[in-house]
This record gives C-alpha cells, structure tokens and sequence, in this order.
C-alpha cells in the first residue's frame, strides 16, 4: 500500500514508524526540505500541506491508495480534498472537512443549531465601521483558515483592525477575517472518537495558555483531567454530542475547544 502523509513536522513521526512498521510505502508532503519525518519516509515532496493541487499532483504521481494528515488542523480539508480526486476511504465529506477548518462555514453551522458562540463579524478589508456595530471591545481578530494561533489578537479598537489586517490575511487562503467579541473564559479540550455518529470522549484537558497581548491563546500545556469535569460531567457530554451531530461526522476522532465561564458555555 502507498501512503499519502500531509506533514513531516514531530508530531507526524509515530504515524511513519506506524505506516511502515506495515510494510507501507510512504510517501511525505511538507514545504520543509528538512521536515523532521521525511528522514523515515520512502519519499519526500516539496509541497504545502495547505497546496490542494500540488498535493493531488503528488498523489497521483505515486498512485497512492491512501491519504491521511493528524496532528494538524487544515491539511484535513487537503486529505478530504485529494481523498475524493481518487475516490480513496476518508473520514470526512468534502462538506464536513470545509466545516471544521473553516470559521466563515463553522460559525454559521453553529448559528444554525442554537450552539453558543461568541458575536461575531465576518469583515472585508475594506469595511465600514457600521458593519461592527453591536459588537463589544474589546475583539478577537482570527483568520478563517489558519492554524496554531496564527493571526489572532485581541484588539482594542477599529482602527487596530485595520492595522493588523494585511497580516491577518497573510495566515489565510480566504479575502475576509473573523471579529469577535473576546469572552473571558477558561478553556478545556475534548478529545474523542465518533462512531456511527456517536461522540465517544476520551480525555478532557485544561488548556494551558500564554498571552503577550494582543497575541493570546497560545497553549503551553494540558492540565488532565480537567477541573471542570466535577461540575459539568454531563454538560460536557451533551454539547460534544450536539457539535458532532452538527457538523454531521459519522465515523473518526474528535477534538473540540470550549470556553468555560460558568454558564452558557461557548464554542470557538
């Protein structure tokens, strides 16, 4: 079998030692010539896991029977978009993997099924203030498609919207950004497994984040289990059941943030 990993970074080593442990061909895609998995893999290529097309040129070049990424957030729209170029098994529909990596679509899904969520607005650059009206500063300003904390700050004020917003954009593969209200909060992760559209939790974690504002919500660490499990055991499981059935995943591991103030909760 040849397999297609997006990413060579640390975290996707165990995945090569795994794929090959099987007598896999493995075949690695990352725009670091040096990346870290490519010394274990069979073949390396120059290609961004965010690339689309350059990933389904490289999956074509090696008829591969199988695309995977973990780790990592975006690249799993990149497998469900190769996956489907080759009719290949994946997790995902091509509906579903745009949904969790993209906040335009993941926000209006949220919307749709009463999911608590921050105010929010999905601006241009050329904006108008009126467009923020009823919004509260202080704000959070995230790309709608990037990962590990790129891009976001909480901002003061419209006009450091305006400032940051070229930088913004240059963390995104989108024309827009996502403005939302900042909600003070502690933050807890889930982790879990859907099968037959059943959220199954595996762990639920304290993130441990550093801010140096206006950049925030850098995670340093997981603090396990989470102290918030004694009060909100079955709330837990019942928003990450209803986010599931939201976003409609069937089979496949799950990974939700929530922010925690009391109550409501809120997803971001």
């Amino acid at each position: 079998m040849k397999l297609l990993i997006l990413g060579g970074s640390n975290v996707q080593l165990n995945a090569v030692r795994r794929a090959k442990s099987k007598d896999h061909t493995v075949i690695v895609s990352d725009y670091f010539e040096d990346a870290p998995a490519k010394s274990l893999c069979d073949f390396g290529e120059m290609a961004s896991t965010f690339d689309i097309e350059e990933n389904i040129r490289v999956a074509e070049k090696y008829k591969v029977d199988g695309v995977m990424t973990l780790g990592t957030d975006q690249p799993i729209y990149t497998a469900a978009r190769v996956a489907d170029a080759f009719n290949l098994p994946r997790f995902l529909s091509l509906e579903t993997a745009k949904a969790v990596t993209n906040k335009k679509v993941m926000k209006h899904i949220f919307r749709m099924n009463n999911i608590a969520t921050a105010n929010f607005r999905i601006l241009s650059k050329d904006f108008a203030e009126a467009q923020l009206e009823g919004l509260r500063f202080p704000v959070v300003v995230k790309p709608l498609d990037s990962q590990g904390q790129r891009g976001v700050y909480r901002l003061e004020s419209v006009s450091e919207i305006r400032s940051v917003f070229d930088e913004i954009l240059s963390f995104s593969r989108e024309n827009e950004i996502l403005v939302e209200e900042y909600y003070p909060n502690e933050e807890i992760t889930i982790s879990g497994w859907a099968q037959e559209g059943i959220a199954y939790i595996l762990t639920v974690t304290d993130r441990v984040c550093y801010h140096n504002y206006p950049h925030i919500g850098v995670c340093v660490a997981h603090d396990f289990p989470s102290k918030h499990l004694t009060n909100y055991h079955q709330d837990i499981i019942d928003l990450t059941q209803k986010i599931t059935a939201a976003f409609d995943i069937k089979e496949g591991p799950i990974y939700y943030q929530f922010l925690v103030r009391g109550q409501p909760w809120q997803c971001h």
